[in-house]
């Protein structure tokens, strides 16, 4: 509203409290926010077609609240709807098991999930022949894929 750029803001709040005195911190794996989109089966019922969940991704502090966004489609067929994408703490996006991230230092690669996506950012003159570990020592930017025990050059 107003002469300027800024539009409306819609804010959530959640707190452990079971009251309106008190602010209690929330736990990692709380649900923070939750939308469901629901369309008429035809048979007097809605049925979710889609959500989209925010949750603690970690533990909060004073001065932090690491968190997550999950999207949830439901398949043809189906009532229950399953997780499609999330965008995790760390800003890496995960489509179902393929993980896109921001960029690791050989080292520092996370436990994998098996078929997992990542980029090394520290990668030694050329990127890994496909099935070769990486080599850190440079600066050069080369994607990985977990198979399940290593990281390995695609």
């Amino acid at each position: 509203t107003g002469g300027n750029a800024s539009g409306p803001v819609s804010a959530w709040f959640k707190t452990r409290s079971a009251g309106t005195a008190a602010d209690n911190i929330v736990v990692d794996g709380d649900t923070l926010g939750f939308l469901q989109f629901l369309g008429s089966n035809g048979a007097s019922d809605y049925r979710n077609a889609a959500s989209i969940g925010v949750y603690v991704d970690g533990t909060p502090g004073a001065s932090d609240m690491p968190g997550r966004i999950v999207f949830s489609t439901t398949p043809d067929g189906s009532i229950t709807p399953a997780e499609a994408m999330r965008i995790n703490n760390v800003g890496n996006v995960i489509f179902d098991k393929l993980v896109v991230t921001k960029g690791y230092a050989v080292a520092s690669l996370p436990a994998g999930i098996s078929g997992a996506i990542a980029n090394v950012n520290d990668q030694i003159t050329t990127c890994p022949a496909k099935g070769a570990a990486p080599t850190a020592g440079g600066a050069l930017i080369c994607p990985v894929f977990y198979n399940g025990s290593a990281w390995v050059g695609i």
